[in-house]
């Protein structure tokens, strides 16, 4: 049994709740941080939403980021004290997939100035800004470019490149 949060949107879903019988995640899952503390308030402040990070869960005790640093793995119990809703992948077989590609992309570098691009388009609808790079990537970028690679785009009327973590809130059943 897991435990449950009321999401920022109203909707309960599994949250941060960690012990050595209950699994954080399952591979696959789709991790959506809510509720930023320091520089992550000014992602929800452009954004307009509480959601400001999104990853992948390669299992119950880590996940897959993309973030200042670059493309990491990161054990959950380092994210201790942050809030979280999990969204389940589609299916097992393009969870695995997913995760796959993920795992090859550690390594690969982050992307603010697509960050900062899609801000202002989103902010200035009338600029059309739009900057990507090859091999860095945004963490809503790097988590939707991994759905789209296993043959499953999560949200069809985006490309990866133009994702940012409140984009994913769609994906959280009403």
């Amino acid at each position: 049994m897991t435990a449950a949060t009321m999401a920022p949107d109203g909707a309960v879903r599994r949250n941060d709740c960690m012990s050595a019988t209950t699994p954080a995640f399952s591979q696959g899952d789709i991790v959506l941080f809510y509720q930023p503390k320091g520089h992550f308030k000014l992602v929800t402040l452009f954004t307009r939403s509480p959601y400001y990070h999104v990853a992948i869960a390669v299992d119950e005790r880590y996940i897959v980021e993309a973030m200042p640093r670059g493309v990491v793995r990161t054990a959950i119990e380092s994210k201790r004290g942050r809030r979280w809703v999990v969204i389940d992948p589609p299916d097992k077989k393009v969870a695995e997939r997913a995760v796959a590609w993920a795992i090859k992309r550690i390594g690969d570098g982050y992307d603010p100035w697509d960050l900062i691009s899609l801000g202002l388009d989103r902010l200035f609808a009338h600029l059309h800004v739009n900057f990507t790079s090859r091999g860095r990537y945004t963490c809503s970028e790097f988590v939707a470019a991994a759905f789209k690679a296993a043959g499953k785009p999560l949200l069809k009327d985006l490309e990866p490149e133009d994702t940012l973590p409140s984009d994913f809130a769609r994906l959280l059943p009403s």
